[in-house]
């Protein structure tokens, strides 16, 4: 350890953030820079005729006392004295005459389905037990296991080992392939919605184990005041942090990491340059393409094994209190075009939990479809038709929700829509994904210590690091670099 060294940090996100509050922890000087004018990365809400949507958080895994997730969350002052609001279900999916709810209530929700699915008695009854085995499951989040000793790896495999054993068993098979286990067509689109259909099984048993075992809340104040927590411990602590600055490229000299150089040709040294971004940008533009490693390219070039996730985001006004609606739903709806096909169902999301996010009486939805980001990419070619696009599908989704809910009938209005493209340009999130890479039957674990292959004192950390990312793997990530650069 070098304390009064200084770290230099690339990226203002949750990732740069945590990396940057663990070194101060360290004693070590720390700078962060970030080219957008504000930190939060895609941990972020903006706001929109009174009503502020939110742009991240679904659902926060380490919310649960007590669990060590829950540990990082609160030395860093993301959850320190912060509410959680744990909503009642994950999702509630309808058909035509039927409904059914992914309760957290594990009880409630073995009932629930047994009821609609008794038919499904044997893999229902599996899968709630696989959810509870899965429940204790801790993942490591004070040191990576390269600069564990031995006894140490041994005692993180025991301590996991029945979780690990499930996950040989399922990370072979698609949640699709699971799901077509069960005869009943409503649990299906009920699971279905949780993990994307192409990603392993064992992706889907952690987020039901996570939800239904109390460690999947909503922090109150949703994801801007996250982040904001995060950067007002940050500065606390002694941290520095400089907006509006974009890194243009990593100084290197005699193989070791020295400094930046910004957009506008001002040049920053420091002892250890720590890159929290996407792992692409790092090595094709902050690196010039010097030192791309083959373990990253493969996953940036199969988009099979390793598909990426990003959305389309339609956020909607609403004069009427949804408090009584579920929180999540899933419904048909009649046939709506969407890119170059037709789809007849719709995600939505009503945020009354927060009453903040819209005036008095009012309430703020949001629609959720997964996206392809080449289809807006060729589409952005001609701004015009892509400012039409956007227009004509908020009207259209507006249009079917008002069907559907004959309470909200002309009471609605557009607040945004947005694409791939925007995550991309406002947080230059690589082909506007929202997670790194999936896990899917056909992938490979990813590995990797951080450190770039023939430079010395340089680091990565963040999601990209720890697929399929989210904001709890840009936390573990940022943490464990501080223990590397300690232990170097």
């Amino acid at each position: 350890m070098e304390p009064g060294k200084k770290i230099i940090i690339i990226g203002g996100g949750v990732g740069g953030l945590v990396t940057g509050i663990y070194a101060r922890k360290a004693g070590f000087r720390s700078v962060i820079y970030e080219k957008n004018p504000a930190s939060g990365g895609e941990c972020t809400g903006w706001d929109r005729n009174g009503y502020h949507i939110d742009g991240c958080i679904h659902w926060l895994a380490g919310t649960g006392e007590g669990r060590d997730l829950n540990r990082v969350w609160k030395e860093t002052g993301a959850l320190e004295n912060i509410d959680i609001y744990q909503p009642e279900s994950l999702v509630t999916v309808f058909n035509e005459s039927d409904s059914l709810s992914v309760w957290r209530d594990r009880d409630k929700l073995r009932r629930d389905l047994l009821a609609v699915a008794p038919e499904d008695e044997e893999e229902i009854e599996e899968m709630l037990q696989a959810v509870a085995i899965f429940q204790l499951f801790e993942p490591s989040v004070d040191k990576p296991r390269d600069t564990m000793s031995l006894m140490e790896k041994l005692r993180f495999l025991y301590r996991n080992r029945k979780v690990m054993r499930l996950i040989g068993k399922y990370s072979r098979i698609t949640v699709s392939e699971y799901l077509s286990r069960f005869k009943n067509s409503l649990i299906r689109a009920a699971f279905n919605n949780i993990v994307p259909g192409e990603y392993s099984t064992h992706n889907l048993f952690f987020t039901l184990a996570s939800f239904t075992g109390n460690n999947a809340g909503i922090p109150k104040g949703g994801s801007k005041a996250f982040s904001e927590r995060l950067e007002k411990k940050y500065r606390e602590l002694g941290g520095e942090i400089i907006f509006n600055t974009e890194v243009k490229e990593i100084i290197i000299d005699s193989n070791t990491a020295t400094g930046i150089l910004t957009r506008e040709g001002s040049q920053f040294f420091g002892d250890y340059i720590v890159t929290a971004c996407d792992t692409r940008l790092v090595f094709e533009k902050l690196l010039r393409g010097k030192f791309f490693e083959e373990e990253f390219l493969k996953r940036y070039e199969d988009s099979e094994a390793y598909p990426l996730q990003t959305s389309v985001y339609a956020a909607f006004g609403v004069d009427a209190d949804l408090t009584a609606f579920p929180g999540n739903s899933v419904f048909k709806t009649a046939p709506v075009i969407f890119e170059d096909r037709v789809i007849d169902t719709l995600s939505m999301k009503h945020f009354c939990h927060e009453p903040s996010f819209s005036p008095e009486g009012k309430s703020l939805i949001a629609v959720y479809f997964n996206a392809n980001y080449d289809w807006w990419k060729d589409l952005n070619k001609n701004p015009r038709l892509y400012r039409a696009e956007k227009a004509r599908l908020a009207v259209n989704i507006s249009t079917q929700l008002q069907k559907r809910f004959p309470e909200i009938m002309n009471k609605t209005s557009v607040l945004d829509v947005a694409t791939p493209l925007t995550y991309e340009r406002y947080c230059g999130a690589y082909r506007g994904s929202w997670l790194s890479f999936g896990n899917t039957p056909l992938s490979e674990p990813l590995r990797h210590d951080g450190r770039v292959k023939g430079v010395k004192n340089l680091y990565m950390t963040g999601q990209w690091l720890m697929p399929p990312g989210g904001l709890p793997a840009a936390a573990i990530t940022g943490r464990w670099t501080i223990e590397r650069i300690k232990n170097r």
